[in-house]
């Protein structure tokens, strides 16, 4: 009779281990979820038009985000918009000095 006892209380600490296994991946789920949904919320989306100058000139935009660039050699290439940003060109310095806040700082 022991054996008996034994083999349903084995059965019902497998029953929770199995319970205990599906919980985890149930809170797993729901914290992946919720770590895309953080993600997704900051990720913004770059315009790029046609003809921005830079290293690359921009051929077109699409949609969906992704870019196609001409580089120096006269090939196109499209890639990810995420992984490129806008060119700015730098200003001229004056030739007075660097303004910093209030102050004229003469080199």
């Amino acid at each position: 009779m022991d054996l008996d006892e034994a083999e349903k209380e084995r059965y019902l600490e497998l029953d929770e281990l199995e319970e205990l296994r599906r919980q985890a991946y149930e809170n797993s789920s729901i914290h992946k979820e919720r770590t895309k949904a953080w993600h997704d919320r900051r990720i913004r989306m770059k315009e790029f038009k046609e003809g921005d100058k830079g290293p690359f000139e921009v051929i077109k935009g699409y949609p969906s985000g992704h870019v196609e660039l001409r580089g120096n050699s006269g090939g196109s290439f499209i890639v990810n918009g995420q992984r490129v940003k806008h060119y700015y060109e730098e200003d001229s310095y004056k030739d007075e000095g660097i303004e910093l806040g209030p102050y004229v700082v003469d080199e």
